[in-house]
């Protein structure tokens, strides 16, 4: 039994400072189960308490959590989810003269900036 289960976990170590995500399943009425989100984050490590258990924080004024790292997976912030991809979906977009004198120097200088400071 302990074989079958070491082959297929996966080996997941956090350091202090880390984003997880933590699997916390609700049943919510109304609503079925597939549909439902069962992973909550991201949360912060705080501490590692032996080699399973981990204190987790969701932010600073929230009351941390002892978790089983079977609870825990890594957090990877997906490029969909960043603003920074509705900016570069927009510059992409846009051909290069339409957007060059619409922002502003100090923008121009640097980057692009964000799509929030584009003057139409």
């Amino acid at each position: 039994m302990k074989t079958r289960y070491d082959s297929s976990a996966t080996d997941h170590h956090f350091k202090e400072g880390d984003l997880v995500w933590m699997y916390n399943p609700k049943r919510r009425r109304g609503l079925s189960p597939k549909l439902q989100q069962n992973w909550e984050g991201p949360y912060t490590v705080v501490k590692k308490l032996n080699d399973v258990v981990y204190r987790v924080q969701r932010s600073p004024n929230a009351k941390p959590k002892v978790i089983h790292i079977n609870r825990l997976a890594p957090y990877r912030a997906t490029y969909h989810s960043s603003k920074d991809y509705v900016t570069s979906y927009i510059m992409m977009s846009l051909p290069v003269e339409k957007y060059k004198g619409k922002l502003s120097s100090q923008e121009d200088s640097v980057g692009f900036g964000s799509a929030s400071k584009l003057v139409s």
